[in-house]
């Protein structure tokens, strides 16, 4: 997916979701996604913790991303209003 006309700020840890969050800007429209840190960790196989959550982020964020966008397409936050990327989201748009 071209991800070329959509910028993403510095990702963030928000405790409360335990995921990364980051904002996706497009055309003047921002929106706040997230992964959680299972979704990371289980998906490339890491130790489950923050920093390789962060370490998975950065080494993969263009597939990251590229589901955040799809999620932002589709229209489907979560009841807060955040994209949010779970395990079930990953396996179904990653396998």
């Amino acid at each position: 997916m071209n991800t070329d006309k959509w910028d993403f700020e510095e990702p963030w840890w928000d405790s409360d979701y335990r995921a990364i969050k980051f904002a996706a800007e497009k055309a003047g429209n921002r929106y706040i996604c997230a992964i959680s840190q299972i979704a990371l960790n289980d998906y490339f196989r890491s130790e489950d913790t923050k920093e390789a959550a962060f370490a998975n982020y950065y080494k993969h964020a263009d597939m990251v991303h590229s589901v955040a966008i799809k999620l932002i397409q589709q229209d489907q936050p979560n009841e807060r209003g955040v994209y949010f990327i779970t395990s079930e989201v990953c396996n179904k748009f990653w396998s």
